[in-house]
């Protein structure tokens, strides 16, 4: 078996801390975690096994980041049809409404 070096144990230990603050939504703590462990080690210094853990838990990232992102996307759009919506209600009801009486001249 293998030895794993100290080095894998915080790269690994990163990574995991990472993927917990990603799933609390803690995203500057993510970006944060991964800096660090691209200053602990090269991903190439890894051991096999390592290597592949450290995969795993970064498509896990990958994928949870698309679903933010979709949904995030989403609460955008629905935030713009309201803003439309409620645009579109301002202009009807000037429309609709008679002046207020103190901006009526008399002729």
């Amino acid at each position: 078996m293998m030895r794993v070096s100290t080095d894998e144990h915080k790269v690994l230990a990163l990574t995991k801390a990472a993927a917990l603050a990603s799933e609390e939504g803690r995203w500057d703590d993510v970006l944060s975690f991964y800096a660090q462990r691209e200053s602990v080690a090269s991903l190439a210094q890894l051991s096999p096994n390592t290597a592949r853990q450290i995969i795993e838990y970064d498509c896990a990232l990958r994928a949870r980041i698309r679903i933010v992102q979709k949904a995030i996307q989403q609460d955008c759009d629905r935030l713009a049809a309201q803003r439309r919506d409620l645009l579109r209600l301002k202009q009807s009801w000037f429309q609709s409404s008679p002046p207020h009486p103190r901006f009526i001249h008399a002729v």
